[in-house]
Protein backbone atom coordinates (compact mmCIF):
# COMPACT_ATOMS: atom_id res chain seq x y z
CA UNK A 1 0.00 0.00 0.00
CA UNK A 2 1.22 3.15 -0.70
CA UNK A 3 1.62 6.43 1.83
CA UNK A 4 -1.42 8.04 2.69
CA UNK A 5 -2.50 11.20 1.28
CA UNK A 6 -1.42 14.44 3.37
CA UNK A 7 -3.88 15.43 5.85
CA UNK A 8 -5.99 18.85 5.04
CA UNK A 9 -7.12 19.86 8.20
CA UNK A 10 -6.30 19.43 12.02
CA UNK A 11 -7.21 16.26 13.73
CA UNK A 12 -10.14 15.58 15.79
CA UNK A 13 -7.99 14.80 18.68
CA UNK A 14 -6.25 18.31 18.29
CA UNK A 15 -9.38 20.47 18.08
CA UNK A 16 -10.64 18.75 21.00
CA UNK A 17 -7.29 19.44 23.29
CA UNK A 18 -7.14 23.17 21.75
CA UNK A 19 -11.23 23.71 22.42
CA UNK A 20 -10.22 22.87 25.62
CA UNK A 21 -7.85 24.97 25.87
CA UNK A 22 -9.98 27.90 25.04
CA UNK A 23 -12.69 26.73 27.74
CA UNK A 24 -10.24 26.20 30.37
CA UNK A 25 -10.15 22.65 31.36
CA UNK A 26 -12.48 19.84 31.20
CA UNK A 27 -15.44 20.78 29.73
CA UNK A 28 -16.85 18.69 32.97
CA UNK A 29 -15.55 20.23 35.64
CA UNK A 30 -16.44 23.50 34.32
CA UNK A 31 -20.42 22.05 34.08
CA UNK A 32 -20.04 20.77 37.59
CA UNK A 33 -18.63 24.34 38.58
CA UNK A 34 -21.20 25.77 36.62
CA UNK A 35 -23.78 24.17 38.83
CA UNK A 36 -22.45 24.76 42.01
CA UNK A 37 -21.14 28.57 41.62
CA UNK A 38 -23.30 29.63 38.94
CA UNK A 39 -22.60 33.15 37.16
CA UNK A 40 -22.24 35.24 40.57
CA UNK A 41 -18.94 35.75 41.95
CA UNK A 42 -18.44 34.56 45.67
CA UNK A 43 -18.35 36.86 48.34
CA UNK A 44 -15.18 37.31 50.48
CA UNK A 45 -16.53 39.69 52.97
CA UNK A 46 -15.50 37.34 56.03
CA UNK A 47 -12.42 37.04 54.97
CA UNK A 48 -12.07 41.25 54.15
CA UNK A 49 -13.21 41.65 57.69
CA UNK A 50 -10.20 39.46 59.23
CA UNK A 51 -7.78 40.68 57.03
CA UNK A 52 -8.79 43.79 57.79
CA UNK A 53 -8.44 43.33 61.41
CA UNK A 54 -5.16 41.64 60.67
CA UNK A 55 -3.69 44.96 59.76
CA UNK A 56 -5.80 47.22 62.15
CA UNK A 57 -4.35 45.23 64.80
CA UNK A 58 -0.29 44.73 63.71
CA UNK A 59 -1.06 41.44 63.56
CA UNK A 60 -0.30 40.88 59.93
CA UNK A 61 3.29 40.87 59.28
CA UNK A 62 5.45 44.16 57.03
CA UNK A 63 5.31 42.11 54.15
CA UNK A 64 1.74 41.84 54.20
CA UNK A 65 0.81 45.50 54.92
CA UNK A 66 3.44 47.33 52.23
CA UNK A 67 3.05 47.57 48.69
CA UNK A 68 6.43 47.84 47.90
CA UNK A 69 8.08 44.61 47.95
CA UNK A 70 11.97 44.83 47.89
CA UNK A 71 12.75 44.51 51.54
CA UNK A 72 13.45 41.10 52.49
CA UNK A 73 10.94 38.76 54.10
CA UNK A 74 11.68 37.42 57.18
CA UNK A 75 12.08 33.72 58.37
CA UNK A 76 8.81 33.90 60.34
CA UNK A 77 6.78 34.97 57.31
CA UNK A 78 8.41 33.00 55.23
CA UNK A 79 7.27 30.12 57.73
CA UNK A 80 3.88 31.42 58.17
CA UNK A 81 3.46 30.97 54.01
CA UNK A 82 4.47 27.28 54.64
CA UNK A 83 2.33 26.25 56.62
CA UNK A 84 -0.73 28.85 55.51
CA UNK A 85 -0.12 26.97 51.74
CA UNK A 86 -1.11 23.87 53.54
CA UNK A 87 -4.20 25.13 54.98
CA UNK A 88 -5.42 26.83 51.86
CA UNK A 89 -5.07 23.32 50.44
CA UNK A 90 -6.53 21.64 53.18
CA UNK A 91 -9.76 24.02 52.25
CA UNK A 92 -9.59 23.92 48.51
CA UNK A 93 -9.72 20.52 48.26
CA UNK A 94 -12.00 19.91 50.77
CA UNK A 95 -14.29 22.85 48.51
CA UNK A 96 -13.83 20.71 45.47
CA UNK A 97 -14.32 16.63 47.33
CA UNK A 98 -17.68 18.64 49.02
CA UNK A 99 -19.39 20.09 45.79
CA UNK A 100 -18.02 16.99 43.86
CA UNK A 101 -16.30 19.29 41.47
CA UNK A 102 -13.38 16.38 41.46
CA UNK A 103 -14.34 12.49 40.69
CA UNK A 104 -10.40 11.38 40.81
CA UNK A 105 -7.24 11.81 42.99
CA UNK A 106 -5.81 12.92 39.66
CA UNK A 107 -8.17 15.86 38.53
CA UNK A 108 -7.88 17.37 42.07
CA UNK A 109 -3.87 17.42 42.41
CA UNK A 110 -4.39 18.73 38.52
CA UNK A 111 -6.88 21.75 39.61
CA UNK A 112 -5.24 22.32 42.78
CA UNK A 113 -2.03 22.77 40.72
CA UNK A 114 -3.92 25.16 38.94
CA UNK A 115 -5.19 27.25 41.22
CA UNK A 116 -1.63 27.28 44.01
CA UNK A 117 0.00 28.62 40.86
CA UNK A 118 1.88 31.76 41.29
CA UNK A 119 0.58 33.45 38.68
CA UNK A 120 -2.98 32.89 39.98
CA UNK A 121 -2.42 34.09 43.01
CA UNK A 122 -0.77 37.60 41.46
CA UNK A 123 -3.48 37.90 39.62
CA UNK A 124 -6.14 38.06 42.18
CA UNK A 125 -3.98 39.63 44.80
CA UNK A 126 -5.75 43.06 44.42
CA UNK A 127 -9.26 41.26 45.42
CA UNK A 128 -8.35 39.22 47.77
CA UNK A 129 -6.71 42.57 49.65
CA UNK A 130 -8.70 45.47 48.28
CA UNK A 131 -6.86 47.71 51.18
CA UNK A 132 -3.94 47.12 48.92
CA UNK A 133 -5.47 49.65 46.46
CA UNK A 134 -3.81 48.87 42.83
CA UNK A 135 -5.54 51.96 41.13
CA UNK A 136 -4.33 55.26 42.97
CA UNK A 137 -2.13 57.04 41.17
CA UNK A 138 0.60 56.92 43.77
CA UNK A 139 0.32 53.34 44.29
CA UNK A 140 0.28 52.41 40.88
CA UNK A 141 3.81 51.99 40.08
CA UNK A 142 4.44 50.29 43.18
CA UNK A 143 1.85 47.41 42.67
CA UNK A 144 3.34 46.75 39.06
CA UNK A 145 6.72 46.14 40.55
CA UNK A 146 5.04 43.71 42.84
CA UNK A 147 2.91 42.35 40.49
CA UNK A 148 6.57 40.99 38.41
CA UNK A 149 7.60 39.20 41.42
CA UNK A 150 4.80 36.65 40.97
CA UNK A 151 6.21 34.60 44.22
CA UNK A 152 5.34 37.60 46.43
CA UNK A 153 1.80 37.44 46.10
CA UNK A 154 1.94 33.78 47.19
CA UNK A 155 3.78 34.62 50.35
CA UNK A 156 0.98 37.23 50.93
CA UNK A 157 -1.98 35.16 50.26
CA UNK A 158 -0.58 32.10 52.11
CA UNK A 159 0.82 33.87 55.63
CA UNK A 160 -2.58 35.86 55.66
CA UNK A 161 -4.17 32.18 55.54
CA UNK A 162 -2.25 31.18 58.41
CA UNK A 163 -2.86 34.23 60.90
CA UNK A 164 -6.75 33.82 59.71
CA UNK A 165 -6.48 30.40 60.37
CA UNK A 166 -6.11 31.19 63.93
CA UNK A 167 -8.81 34.08 64.71
CA UNK A 168 -12.34 33.44 65.86
CA UNK A 169 -13.49 33.29 62.61
CA UNK A 170 -11.47 31.44 60.89
CA UNK A 171 -13.14 28.51 59.33
CA UNK A 172 -15.66 30.13 57.85
CA UNK A 173 -13.41 32.88 55.97
CA UNK A 174 -11.57 29.77 54.82
CA UNK A 175 -14.10 28.22 53.00
CA UNK A 176 -14.85 31.72 51.72
CA UNK A 177 -11.62 31.73 50.15
CA UNK A 178 -11.87 28.41 49.07
CA UNK A 179 -14.82 28.98 47.27
CA UNK A 180 -13.67 32.26 45.66
CA UNK A 181 -10.32 30.63 44.57
CA UNK A 182 -12.35 27.72 43.03
CA UNK A 183 -14.53 29.99 41.35
CA UNK A 184 -11.90 32.53 40.22
CA UNK A 185 -9.27 30.50 39.23
CA UNK A 186 -10.73 28.04 37.25
CA UNK A 187 -14.22 28.56 35.81
CA UNK A 188 -13.29 31.83 35.21
CA UNK A 189 -9.72 31.52 34.01
CA UNK A 190 -8.85 32.36 29.97
CA UNK A 191 -6.34 31.11 27.70
CA UNK A 192 -2.85 31.89 28.58
CA UNK A 193 0.96 30.99 27.94
CA UNK A 194 0.78 28.40 30.60
CA UNK A 195 -2.45 26.61 29.44
CA UNK A 196 -0.48 25.45 26.16
CA UNK A 197 2.64 23.38 27.36
CA UNK A 198 3.68 22.57 24.00
CA UNK A 199 1.95 25.31 21.77
CA UNK A 200 4.40 24.24 18.67
CA UNK A 201 3.33 20.16 18.81
CA UNK A 202 -0.50 21.55 19.37
CA UNK A 203 0.03 23.09 16.02
CA UNK A 204 1.71 20.42 14.00
CA UNK A 205 -1.53 18.18 15.32
CA UNK A 206 -3.28 20.94 13.66
CA UNK A 207 -1.89 20.69 10.15
CA UNK A 208 0.39 23.70 10.73
CA UNK A 209 3.71 24.39 11.01
CA UNK A 210 6.69 26.48 11.93
CA UNK A 211 9.95 27.63 10.37
CA UNK A 212 12.98 29.03 11.84
CA UNK A 213 16.53 30.43 11.24
CA UNK A 214 18.97 32.36 12.81
CA UNK A 215 19.31 35.85 12.62
CA UNK A 216 22.63 36.71 10.23
CA UNK A 217 25.14 38.47 12.30
CA UNK A 218 24.44 37.69 15.83
CA UNK A 219 27.30 37.04 18.00
CA UNK A 220 28.13 33.48 18.32
CA UNK A 221 27.63 33.58 22.28
CA UNK A 222 24.13 35.50 22.02
CA UNK A 223 22.43 34.13 18.45
CA UNK A 224 19.37 35.15 18.39
CA UNK A 225 16.79 33.18 16.08
CA UNK A 226 13.81 34.18 13.99
CA UNK A 227 10.63 31.47 13.49
CA UNK A 228 7.45 32.39 11.76
CA UNK A 229 4.23 29.86 12.66
CA UNK A 230 1.91 29.17 9.60
CA UNK A 231 -1.49 27.56 9.23
CA UNK A 232 -2.32 25.62 7.46
CA UNK A 233 1.03 24.16 6.98
CA UNK A 234 2.08 24.45 2.93
CA UNK A 235 2.33 20.61 2.26
CA UNK A 236 -1.74 20.60 2.52
CA UNK A 237 -1.33 22.35 -0.60
CA UNK A 238 -3.19 26.13 0.40
CA UNK A 239 -1.88 29.13 0.95
CA UNK A 240 -1.27 30.03 4.64
CA UNK A 241 -4.14 32.06 6.02
CA UNK A 242 -2.45 32.77 9.21
CA UNK A 243 0.91 33.59 10.01
CA UNK A 244 2.70 34.71 13.13
CA UNK A 245 6.76 35.50 14.27
CA UNK A 246 8.77 35.42 16.89
CA UNK A 247 12.37 36.01 18.28
CA UNK A 248 13.88 33.43 20.37
CA UNK A 249 17.65 32.95 22.05
CA UNK A 250 17.22 29.10 20.04
CA UNK A 251 15.34 27.55 17.45
CA UNK A 252 12.88 25.42 20.30
CA UNK A 253 12.03 29.24 21.83
CA UNK A 254 11.39 30.85 18.84
CA UNK A 255 8.96 28.38 17.36
CA UNK A 256 7.07 27.71 20.88
CA UNK A 257 6.42 31.37 21.02
CA UNK A 258 5.43 31.72 17.04
CA UNK A 259 3.21 28.79 17.62
CA UNK A 260 1.51 30.41 20.82
CA UNK A 261 0.98 34.30 19.12
CA UNK A 262 -0.93 31.78 15.96
CA UNK A 263 -3.26 29.45 18.37
CA UNK A 264 -3.57 32.62 20.88
CA UNK A 265 -4.84 34.62 18.11
CA UNK A 266 -6.64 32.54 16.05
CA UNK A 267 -6.87 29.51 17.49
CA UNK A 268 -10.76 29.62 18.10
CA UNK A 269 -10.90 30.10 14.06
CA UNK A 270 -8.87 26.78 13.33
CA UNK A 271 -10.61 24.78 16.00
CA UNK A 272 -13.40 25.01 14.41
CA UNK A 273 -12.62 24.30 11.11
CA UNK A 274 -13.61 21.07 8.58
CA UNK A 275 -11.45 21.01 5.85
CA UNK A 276 -13.92 21.52 2.88
CA UNK A 277 -11.22 19.79 0.82
CA UNK A 278 -10.80 16.33 1.94
CA UNK A 279 -11.70 13.34 0.59
CA UNK A 280 -14.06 10.63 1.58
CA UNK A 281 -11.25 8.38 3.70
CA UNK A 282 -10.66 11.70 5.82
CA UNK A 283 -14.17 12.60 6.79
CA UNK A 284 -14.74 8.39 7.44
CA UNK A 285 -11.78 8.90 9.61
CA UNK A 286 -12.79 11.32 12.12
CA UNK A 287 -16.10 9.60 12.60
CA UNK A 288 -13.96 6.30 13.19
CA UNK A 289 -12.20 8.48 15.83
CA UNK A 290 -14.80 9.52 17.64
CA UNK A 291 -17.16 7.00 17.85
CA UNK A 292 -13.98 5.46 19.21
CA UNK A 293 -13.67 8.30 21.85
CA UNK A 294 -17.60 7.59 22.61
CA UNK A 295 -16.84 7.02 26.04
CA UNK A 296 -14.42 9.86 26.54
CA UNK A 297 -17.20 12.18 25.40
CA UNK A 298 -19.83 10.82 27.03
CA UNK A 299 -18.21 11.24 30.45
CA UNK A 300 -17.74 15.35 29.41
CA UNK A 301 -22.11 15.71 29.36
CA UNK A 302 -21.59 14.41 32.60
CA UNK A 303 -22.40 10.63 32.04
CA UNK A 304 -20.98 8.12 34.16
CA UNK A 305 -20.27 4.09 34.16
CA UNK A 306 -22.89 2.12 36.45
CA UNK A 307 -21.13 -1.36 35.79
CA UNK A 308 -19.46 -3.39 33.49
CA UNK A 309 -19.65 -7.12 33.82
CA UNK A 310 -19.06 -10.69 32.47
CA UNK A 311 -22.38 -12.15 32.35
CA UNK A 312 -20.70 -15.89 31.33
CA UNK A 313 -19.36 -17.93 33.35
CA UNK A 314 -15.78 -19.76 33.42
CA UNK A 315 -14.95 -21.84 30.37
CA UNK A 316 -17.77 -19.92 27.68
CA UNK A 317 -16.35 -17.08 25.90
CA UNK A 318 -16.39 -14.16 27.71
CA UNK A 319 -20.29 -11.36 27.48
CA UNK A 320 -19.80 -8.07 28.89
CA UNK A 321 -22.77 -6.05 29.42
CA UNK A 322 -22.28 -2.38 30.21
CA UNK A 323 -24.79 0.19 32.01
CA UNK A 324 -23.93 4.28 30.93
CA UNK A 325 -26.17 6.30 32.99
CA UNK A 326 -26.71 10.39 32.66
CA UNK A 327 -28.71 12.04 35.29
CA UNK A 328 -29.96 15.35 34.99
CA UNK A 329 -32.48 17.36 36.89
CA UNK A 330 -35.43 16.60 34.06
CA UNK A 331 -34.53 13.22 33.85
CA UNK A 332 -32.05 9.90 33.95
CA UNK A 333 -31.28 8.10 31.08
CA UNK A 334 -29.45 4.66 30.92
CA UNK A 335 -28.75 2.68 28.34
CA UNK A 336 -27.11 -0.84 27.87
CA UNK A 337 -24.83 -2.64 25.34
CA UNK A 338 -23.02 -5.85 25.53
CA UNK A 339 -20.09 -7.20 23.73
CA UNK A 340 -17.06 -9.31 23.98
CA UNK A 341 -14.41 -7.11 25.53
CA UNK A 342 -15.38 -4.42 27.99
CA UNK A 343 -14.28 -1.94 26.48
CA UNK A 344 -16.14 -2.49 23.22
CA UNK A 345 -19.58 -2.95 25.51
CA UNK A 346 -18.79 0.60 27.66
CA UNK A 347 -17.73 2.11 23.90
CA UNK A 348 -21.28 1.16 22.54
CA UNK A 349 -23.26 2.11 25.40
CA UNK A 350 -21.54 5.51 25.15
CA UNK A 351 -22.47 5.91 21.81
CA UNK A 352 -26.23 5.08 22.35
CA UNK A 353 -26.37 7.62 24.97
CA UNK A 354 -24.51 10.28 22.44
CA UNK A 355 -27.37 9.42 19.82
CA UNK A 356 -29.87 9.83 22.36
CA UNK A 357 -28.88 13.23 23.56
CA UNK A 358 -28.26 14.42 19.75
CA UNK A 359 -24.44 14.30 19.44
CA UNK A 360 -24.41 12.24 16.63
CA UNK A 361 -27.56 13.86 14.60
Amino acid sequence: MGAPPPRTGPSAKSQRRLSDDFRGGAHAFRRRVQEVYGDDEPALNEWHDLCGRLVDNGLLPTRLCELSLTESSSRDVELRALIGMQIVGRYVLEEMFTNKLVATTGEAQRFFSDIASAQTFTDLCPKLFPYRDPNSAERRGAWTQEKERANAASTIIAAAAYDVNRLRGGESALKQLAKFLCFSALAQRRMTAQQIANPKGLLLELNGETISERVPGTADHEPVFAAEAIWPAKTSGEPPKFQRQALGKSKKAAEAQAALLLLTDYGHIIKSVDAGDEDESARAEKKRARLENAFGEAKTFGAHLVSCENVRGSGQPPLFVAMMRLASHARTLEFVAEADTKKQAVRAASQQLLAAIGKYA
